[in-house]
């Protein structure tokens, strides 16, 4: 079964199919994936790495990202944001991660 998807540096665009649920890794940064962030991504429950960094995402991060327990590594620089945004409380939940990138989000406010 698919455990790593790197796709990263390409032109994709649109929204993301349905992924296996087996994936430990999904890296498709650097293209032009848009809308809001994908909802499919928080069943991969095995997770240990996201990277959608450098594409065209936008709204707020959803709060099912919670569920991806086993990430250890998150980043998610460089999307479109159009207004502020809370800081993601629910990223200090995820106790196994080790690297999160949130540079250039649009956050705002308290850290929780």
């Amino acid at each position: 079964s698919l455990t790593n998807l790197s796709a990263s540096f390409n032109q994709l665009s649109g929204d993301l199919p349905p992924l296996p649920p087996s994936l430990l890794e999904l890296q498709l940064n650097e293209n032009l994936l848009n809308g809001s962030w994908p909802l499919s991504i928080a069943s991969l429950a095995n997770l240990d790495l996201l990277n959608l960094q450098n594409n065209r995402l936008s709204g707020p991060l959803p709060n099912s990202y919670q569920n991806l327990t086993a990430l250890t590594s998150l980043a998610l620089s460089h999307n479109v944001h159009s207004a502020a945004q809370a800081f993601p409380s629910w990223v200090c939940e995820l106790k196994r991660l080790r690297t999160i990138l949130l540079a250039d989000m649009g956050l705002a406010g308290e850290i929780d």
